[in-house]
């Protein structure tokens, strides 16, 4: 299949000259090729890859041919659009590649970087990011498990913030009424914004999340609420759920 879907798009991006490659290895992979003057990158994605917080669903080959512009993707997360050209998400990808740091690899330099605490007050932070320390051990005992399914084996939990991490305080960064100890599944829903709870700590699924049941997520799913946890549980609903 690779020599019947390959053409090459050109365009400037901050004045800099860029070609993209495209190449339908298969119906369910794409090479895309990216060029900018000796700098070359390349990237094969695949049906199921996770790009800018999208599952990557369907190619839309067809649509491109008809507009001449790109190879579109449809994701489990949003509807098929130019922001999901392929052009785009391979720019996001070089991107990360090219600094070489993660989200949380950013946040931690973030802390280390911040004039206004101390270094105890940098561990504790440090800690917290990664899910670890103090703040994990706070979970553990307010939870004594996955909160959602009761789940107490330790190497299957995961210790994450309501508020997201960069919206948060530092003091609401090591609040433990600010965390979740969640297992993997559930944990990246809620990351996401494919989940969240209502103020009864009654499951929310997002209409986007049409496989929830596949990914062993259903709607009789409930979480133990208290008073402190439900204006961060409000901030999560208003701002980080995807309600459609």
């Amino acid at each position: 299949m690779q020599d019947c879907y390959e053409y090459v798009r050109t365009e400037r991006k901050k004045g800099q000259s860029l070609s993209y490659t495209f190449i339908a290895v298969s119906s369910n992979a794409v090479k895309v090729i990216r060029k900018c003057e000796n700098d070359v990158f390349e990237h094969t994605f695949r049906i199921g890859d996770v790009v800018e917080g999208r599952t990557l669903k369907k190619f839309n080959f067809k649509r491109d041919k008809e507009h001449g512009k790109s190879v579109y993707v449809e994701s489990h997360e949003k509807p098929s659009s130019n922001k999901q050209s392929l052009a785009n998400q391979i720019d996001i990808i070089y991107e990360i590649n090219k600094t070489g740091t993660t989200p949380v690899e950013e946040d931690l330099s973030d802390i280390l970087r911040d004039s206004t605490t101390t270094e105890t007050e940098k561990e504790r932070l440090i800690k917290a990011r990664i899910g670890q320390g103090d703040f994990r051990t706070a979970l553990i005992t307010m939870w004594d498990g996955c909160a959602v399914t009761g789940i107490k084996t330790k190497e299957l939990l995961i210790a994450s913030h309501i508020k997201p991490w960069r919206k948060a305080l530092n003091s609401e960064r090591l609040d433990p009424f600010n965390g979740l100890l969640l297992i993997a599944n559930l944990d990246k829903a809620f990351d996401t914004g494919l989940i969240s709870f209502d103020n009864n700590g009654q499951i929310m699924i997002s209409p986007l999340f049409t496989d929830a049941e596949a990914a062993g997520i259903n709607s009789s799913m409930t979480l133990p609420v208290m008073h402190k946890h439900k204006t961060y549980l409000k901030y999560h609903r208003e701002h980080v759920y995807k309600s459609g």
